[in-house]
């Protein structure tokens, strides 16, 4: 059923006494969107007058009411002392805040994702010819809300001070050189957080470090030290020692104490990743960015850069000063791990 009623009309007794009468001459064809709509048809009204009867302008309210959206340059042209004029009037009145003009453009509707819907849906609410309490409402809150839209993906510049220094790029492969183990042992210590904190953000620096560093630290661990390995990977799943303990002796037979076990995270372990770097960034540079000398070995048959790093120096047995055989062979004929 279709009721036409008179919003026009601002007493509500008169509007009691319609909605009386549109119950009795319909009460069998009143539907439940009837009644609801006859309900707020009171309500706002008696809303209204409650508010009449309140003193709505408060302190708080007027200094919402005062608030006056304007350009600086705008106002100032129109005094005789310019910028004085415009302080003059912010000792007079403490409410009057002056923040620039903030209006939407057609960039702001084509860049700014919700902001084209929401000003489609105030056209057409705005198109439509009786407007109740309701639809009113509603258009003025989407207008609102294109505004904070706005404000939040582009804040309004407000100084024209171009002294404020950019943030300093950092340089991490400067910051982060894992040759020093001491680095390597703080980034250990730190590995969860900042693995959670750059977790998917593939964007970032850290994200690609990480990869790097876990990169790094297989190599030197995972097959060479298992054991060494696994104490890692317990303690950057924050495990305490003593459970560790237990699991050394569970998978290895072996029985560390737990002093012995914090000094193998701190120190050996450490000491081993950076080792690997700088075996890692002598082979880059001697094969990408200067030419290197290689030499291979007897033993293993692997062709080696001739480095401290990789054979032991032996300047009486060797033309080019280094033993025939790897510092690795050397090492596994002596029994060492």
């Amino acid at each position: 059923m279709e009721i036409k009623l008179d919003y026009k009309i601002d007493n509500i007794e008169k509007r009691l006494e319609i909605v009386k009468q549109i119950c009795e001459d319909h009460e069998d064809e009143l539907t439940p969107y009837n009644l609801e709509q006859l309900g707020n048809y009171l309500i706002f009204q008696m809303e209204k007058e409650e508010r009449r009867k309140r003193k709505i302008l408060t302190p708080n309210r007027m200094v919402t009411i005062n608030k006056r959206e304007t350009s600086f340059e705008g106002v100032a042209s129109k005094f005789d002392k310019n910028k004085d004029g415009i302080y003059g009037i912010i000792n007079e009145d403490k409410n009057v805040i002056l923040s620039p003009k903030v209006s939407i453009t057609a960039k702001d509707i084509a860049e700014i994702p919700f902001i084209a819907q929401i000003r489609e849906s105030i056209k057409k609410l705005r198109a439509i010819p009786d407007k109740n309490y309701i639809v009113q409402q509603a258009i003025i809150d989407l207008s609102q809300t294109q505004y904070i839209i706005k404000d939040a993906y582009l804040k309004p510049i407000r100084s024209k001070n171009n002294s404020i220094a950019e943030p300093p790029v950092l340089d991490w492969c400067s910051i982060l050189d894992f040759k020093d183990w001491n680095i390597v042992k703080a980034f250990l210590h730190n590995y969860s957080k900042l693995k959670t904190n750059s977790d998917q953000k593939i964007q970032t620096d850290m994200f690609w470090i990480l990869q790097d560093f876990e990169k790094l630290a297989d190599k030197a661990l995972q097959e060479r030290e298992p054991m060494l390995y696994d104490i890692m990977l317990y303690k950057i799943m924050n495990m305490q020692n003593k459970d560790i303990q237990k699991r050394l002796e569970q998978d290895y037979g072996r029985t560390y104490s737990v002093e012995y076990i914090s000094s193998l995270y701190n120190n050996k372990i450490p000491k081993l990743i950076a080792a690997e770097f700088e075996k890692e960034e002598l082979l880059y540079h001697y094969t990408f960015v200067e030419k290197g000398n290689w030499k291979k070995c007897n033993r293993c048959g692997q062709v080696k850069l001739l480095h401290s790093i990789f054979f032991s120096r032996n300047s009486g047995s060797s033309n080019n000063g280094f033993y025939s055989i790897c510092k690795e062979c050397r090492n596994s004929k002596k029994g060492v791990d």
